[in-house]
């Protein structure tokens, strides 16, 4: 035979390696409609690094042996193992026995002396799919040795003696082999099962004990079921000298066996640290949440974001419900088990989880007990390996109006909408540039959104992002809507020159196919309203609505006397070519503070012709109506220009009222309703036909918005436009009924203050005014400012002002109102 050293001109090394692509499907929640979801399979790469596998298996397989080198076979005998599973041998002990059967005997691999040689496998560590060596101390492969030794000259670990000739027998007729123990080579028995085996040559022979009842145990793997040895059993082929005997098969870690079983063949080449055996990782099943409508918007896959209401009826979680996929190459889907689970069961108890659904298609409806926070676990497994998919989950309380309110999620400021139709609306909101579009009769996300910032031409950055126009107005005028921010400073009176913005944009398709385009801006408005007033252009006496003392820097536009500048509401006059600018702040007139006030800008369309449009602004009489004392936060008219009102206090302590109004400025507002609990209303969606100031009719229904930026829904102390997860945040749209007109005498209002002694302010102090006639008493109590508001008085009437506050002492005054008073002041007698 040939010596060992001339198997360097003849070995090649090459790899192979197996993979197999893992897919994945990134979510992005925006404000256009989110891009079709797919379920995405997934499947481990395999490669110099395993995922654990799903069972033990049998730790170490052999791939290749070296029986026959040329020359002396000692110390050039070794067998190629590749590892199953990751193993640390200090703590989990191999052994690795060869056997030169001579003639067996019923110790089988523990026989020792020629018959047996014993590796002890001690030290070092294997990773799945690692390729590693036992055997001589000079066999010629490179790669990772578990153990060596001499074998030429050093006995084996715990049995077998040296030999020069070998100590693995070259097969022939009697049938030679390799085994692989799980257990140290001390505990060996002649009963011990190996966890891997495989014996070669043309025969078994003298390798058979007994008839097979005793000698050699084989594992059970691809080609042995356990027992002994027997002439029948399988024999890999006989190797020539220099042949290295090579399985090739694949081996499923899932499953722990063989999928294809080796095939075992000789070959002159060797593959060094790589091996020919190879594995696969078991499948897990997957999920994924393709739910078609836009109401939901979850990632396809992984884990999202959602919220729900206790009670709403709407919810499209509680009515349509998430929709998943599932699926596993390895298993049925009908196999495969789906369960859904709720971190916190206060907020949705397990039983409030409905899944249904069969084969690859499951729904999942949530359903609300309490507010707070959950999540929900949707979960698939084959028995063995499972994937998960995570709902974040917020609950909310229910509205006072379950039945007819919408709870829209995705934003929670909402300041002012335009209808597309009966079932779909445009929404502003009033902490950024975006206008989304909402469906009208149904709780949820937005189906699409149009962010205008980089086109309103923003100079007031914070952190690198443009502060808010504070959208709180728009118009319609055929396909073209004009929306107006604020015009105000801050909350704490800082100058917010972003604010100062008129653009307009243009209505292009229907329903969810609806589309805006930017059209054009102004920026100079606010400059122009200064002007005009300051100039007396009005005829009025110059600075008559004190704007710019009002637009001041330092001035709060909620300011509680009304004294602040604050845009709120834009409707088109009767003509639908002038529009009224309608304001929250200031009430005027700057002496009394006791009106609304209107101012029509004759020239909006050329406005919004530039980017920006030169202007100036041109503006007609100026219109104030009597509202209580309210300021405008929104106002719409339909195509018979009927036009709603919706009118609150100029500071914070809503008030709010419906009004209706003919739009011509002889005519006084008629009140509608004082009567608006629990609602923050900012917009009026459209108004109905047959709102008519002076028949009485019946009632109708008007669409609202509010702004629940400053609610906390969720119980952690967070306002909602505060929330980390836009999927949180959410505004309410509720179907209220303005009550039929009743011509009536035109109501008047009474402002006034509350002061101690000293002439502090004494808030919370409780104004009580009696109706001198009929006895008729209503209470208002002071706000921090010490001031307060009572309206619709009944002009001509007596009434009776008292006030009562904790250790002080007031003067009751008795009044004929006739108009709205303002100034009406009570201080404590010492």
């Amino acid at each position: 035979m040939k010596q060992n050293q001339m198997f360097a001109g003849c070995a090649k090394i090459f790899s192979f390696i197996l993979s197999i692509v893992l897919g994945s499907n990134l979510p992005v929640f925006g404000f256009r409609i989110a891009p079709p979801k797919i379920s995405v399979q997934s499947r481990p790469v395999i490669s110099e690094r395993f995922a654990p596998s799903a069972c033990p298996g049998p730790g170490l397989l052999i791939s290749e042996v070296l029986t026959n080198p040329a020359g002396n076979d000692s110390p050039f005998e070794f067998v190629e193992l590749r590892a199953t599973r990751p193993i640390n041998f200090a703590t989990t002990p191999y052994s690795v026995v060869f056997n030169n059967n001579g003639t067996a005997n019923a110790n089988g691999w523990i026989a020792g002396g020629s018959i047996s040689y014993g590796f002890s496998i001690t030290t070092g560590s294997v990773n799945t799919g690692d390729v590693v060596y036992v055997g001589g101390s000079s066999m010629v492969p490179t790669g990772p040795k578990l153990r060596t030794i001499n074998t030429a000259t050093t006995a084996g670990d715990g049995f077998g003696t040296a030999a020069a000739g070998g100590v693995l027998g070259n097969g022939g007729t009697n049938a030679d082999g390799v085994a692989v123990f799980d257990v140290a080579i001390g505990s060996l028995t002649n009963s011990t099962v190996p966890v891997d085996a495989i014996f070669f040559g043309t025969g078994t022979g003298a390798a058979v004990v007994a008839g097979g009842t005793a000698g050699y145990q084989l594992p059970v793997n691809d080609r042995y079921s356990g027992g002994k040895l027997q002439s029948t059993s399988f024999l890999a082929p006989d190797p020539a000298s220099d042949q290295f005997t090579v399985a090739t098969g694949t081996y499923d870690l899932g499953g722990c066996t063989f999928t294809t079983p080796r095939t075992w063949a000789n070959s002159t080449t060797l593959t060094d640290g790589t091996s020919t055996v190879s594995l696969t990782v078991p499948n897990a099943p997957t999920i994924g949440e393709n739910t078609a409508s836009p109401l939901i918007d979850l990632p396809a896959t992984g884990a999202g974001f959602a919220s729900g209401v206790i009670g709403d009826s709407n919810d499209p979680l509680q009515t349509l419900g998430a929709d998943f996929t599932i699926n596993d190459v390895d298993t049925p889907v009908n196999s495969l088990t789906v369960t859904a689970s709720s971190s916190n069961q206060t907020v949705v108890p397990n039983a409030n989880l409905v899944l249904s659904g069969g084969g690859a298609n499951r729904n999942l409806k949530i359903t609300p007990a309490a507010a707070g926070y959950a999540a929900i676990t949707v979960t698939v497994s084959d028995g063995g390996l499972s994937n998960s998919y995570v709902i974040n989950y917020a609950a909310s309380a229910a509205s006072n109006t379950s039945a007819s309110t919408r709870w829209h999620t995705g934003k929670s400021d909402a300041s002012t909408a335009v209808a597309v139709d009966a079932d779909y609306m445009f929404v502003a909101d009033d902490e950024d540039q975006v206008l989304r579009l909402y469906a009208r009769n149904n709780s949820g996300l937005p189906l699409a959104g149009f962010d205008f910032t980089g086109s309103l031409g923003l100079t007031d950055i914070s952190g690198g992002v443009p502060r808010e126009v504070d959208i709180e107005a728009s118009a319609q005028s055929g396909n073209r809507i004009y929306w107006l921010g604020s015009h105000s400073n801050s909350a704490t009176g800082l100058d917010r020159p972003n604010r100062a913005r008129l653009f307009a944009t243009d209505l292009s398709g229907s329903g969810t196919g609806a589309t805006l385009a930017y059209a054009g801006r102004y920026d100079g408005l606010k400059n122009d309203l200064i002007n005009w007033d300051a100039s007396n252009a009005h005829g009025l006496g110059a600075n008559f609505f004190g704007f710019a003392a009002s637009a001041a820097v330092g001035v709060i536009p909620e300011a509680p006397d009304g004294s602040g500048f604050n845009i709120e509401g834009l409707v088109f006059a009767p003509d639908n070519s002038t529009a009224y600018i309608a304001f929250r702040a200031p009430i005027v007139p700057a002496s009394s503070r006791t009106k609304a006030l209107l101012v029509p800008v004759t020239n909006i369309a050329s406005l919004v012709t530039g980017n920006p449009a030169a202007g100036p602004a041109a503006f007609g009489a100026p219109i104030q109506l009597n509202l209580g004392g309210r300021g405008i936060r929104e106002i719409k008219k339909n195509a018979a220009n009927e036009y709603l009102i919706v009118a609150g206090d100029a500071g914070p302590l809503g008030n709010f009222a419906t009004y209706s109004w003919t739009g011509n400025p002889a005519d006084a507002p008629v009140l509608r309703s004082s009567i608006l609990t629990g609602l923050n209303p900012e917009a009026i969606v459209d108004v109905p036909a047959g709102l008519n100031n002076f028949l009485p009719q019946a009632a109708v229904p008007v669409e609202l918005l509010s702004d629940n930026g400053d609610d906390v829904y969720y119980g952690d102390g967070i306002a909602a436009k505060d929330l980390a997860n836009n999927e949180f945040k959410k505004f309410r749209s509720d179907v209220v009924t303005v009550p039929a007109a009743v011509p009536t005498a035109a109501g008047v209002s009474v402002k006034g203050r509350v002061a101690d002694p000293a002439g502090r302010a004494v808030a919370n102090a409780l104004v009580s005014v009696t109706d001198a006639a009929t006895g008729a008493t209503r209470t208002v109590r002071t706000n921090s400012f010490g001031n307060f508001s009572v309206a619709e008085l009944a002009a001509g009437a007596v009434y009776i002002f008292q006030v009562r506050a904790r250790s002080l002492s007031f003067a009751p005054q008795v009044l004929t109102i006739s108009d709205d008073l303002g100034g009406l002041d009570f201080t404590a007698e010492p």
